[in-house]
């Protein structure tokens, strides 16, 4: 029986390809992260999220905006994150 891998390999080229994508949606500098709405960029100052209540209140904010996704949601966190490495729960 001949059974497909569970799951596929991902390339150094397959992952290049996912930061360039993630790059058109969410980008940070030193003062803030930005998320794209499809027209703009959305900026948030880091100073603006940087407790964990501050950052619970961002993410209800942005999930009731209607272009943001479940994808800008995941990278604008991993930006915070990079940022304020103590409020990572992992």
């Amino acid at each position: 029986m001949n059974e497909e891998p569970l799951y596929a390999s991902v390339t150094d080229e397959d992952l290049k390809s996912a930061e360039k994508e993630n790059a058109k949606l969410c980008k940070s500098n030193d003062t803030s992260v930005s998320l794209y709405d499809g027209g703009t960029w959305y900026e948030i100052d880091f100073e603006r999220c940087d407790t964990h209540r501050k950052l619970v209140e961002w993410v209800y904010h942005l999930s009731e905006k209607d272009w943001v996704t479940g994808k800008h949601i995941r990278l604008f966190l991993s930006h915070v994150f990079v940022r304020f490495p103590g409020l990572n729960p992992h």
